[in-house]
């Protein structure tokens, strides 16, 4: 069962799969560039993984 996580910043967003125990599998840094170069590199990267849940964490607001 895997974890995935997302931190967005204004440089750049941070990737990662984990599992319940909090041991994390694989991360992946992604420049923050504008959103649709940037959401389809992250969403390329958690297309690999089936993932129970996802949570996000931001600096900023995620939704206007």
């Amino acid at each position: 069962m895997l974890i995935g996580a997302i931190e967005a910043g204004g440089t750049k967003i941070v990737c990662a799969v984990g599992d319940r125990s909090g041991e994390i599998k694989v991360k992946e840094n992604i420049p923050t560039r504008n959103p649709d170069e940037t959401l389809q590199e992250v969403r390329a990267f958690f297309s690999a993984y089936e993932l129970e849940a996802l949570g996000v964490g931001s600096f900023g607001p995620i939704w206007r």
